[in-house]
């Protein structure tokens, strides 16, 4: 793994810390997927319960072509979330994706991961994989996030792809990042792919 973003947590850190109202975004997260047309059965009652803080980095990748009919580059993403503060019952974070123009939240299979302990680091593996047989990039991979909850986001990385063969460099960006910064988190509701406890891309 090579180092990007930060190191081991300490217990001074400070990377990403973020105060939110995780009750309130529950259910506004609730509302707003009862609004989505083609809704499936029960997905409406999905919730998102945040901390009410926390920290976050990005400490590791490592970037894997793989072929076939539509190759890509297989990026293996490793860090640590952290709250600051005492968990409330059923807290969830998340990664997600970013292509540029959104980040998708698959509201069938949702991408949030319980904190592993109250106290201390959680840590964590998420996978992006990167099309490699265009050169269009408005619709790929260009960043990958941990998220408090939909709106606040803890640590970002780049995922830069160029060059004929496409290679992929991940690289530390900040939270405010123009690839990320105007990106809304869109919530969509899609059945064709089984449950990934580590898919950044299940879309």
């Amino acid at each position: 793994m090579t180092p990007t973003v930060a190191d081991r947590p300490g217990p001074r850190r400070t990377v990403g810390r973020r105060t939110v109202r995780g009750t309130a975004f529950a259910v506004v997260l609730a509302a707003l997927l009862a609004c989505l047309p083609g809704m499936p059965a029960g997905a409406s009652t999905v919730t998102w319960i945040p901390a009410s803080c926390a920290t976050a980095a990005f400490t590791g990748h490592a970037v894997e072509p793989v072929g076939g009919p539509f190759p890509v580059n297989r990026v293996r993403l490793t860090g640590w979330i952290e709250p600051c503060a005492e968990l409330p019952a059923g807290a969830r974070f998340a990664t997600l994706t970013y292509t540029g123009r959104q980040a998708t939240f698959n509201t069938v299979n949702p991408p949030l991961r319980a904190y592993g302990a109250a106290t201390g680091p959680t840590w964590f593996t998420t996978t992006v994989d990167v099309r490699t047989d265009t050169l269009s990039e408005s619709d790929h991979p260009q960043a990958h996030c941990v998220l408090l909850d939909g709106r606040v986001r803890l640590a970002c990385v780049g995922l830069d792809t160029a060059g004929l063969p496409r290679v992929t460099t991940v690289v530390p960006i900040g939270t405010d990042d123009v690839r990320v910064r105007d990106s809304p988190v869109v919530m969509v509701p899609t059945r064709n792919h089984t449950p990934d406890p580590v898919c950044g891309t299940c879309v």
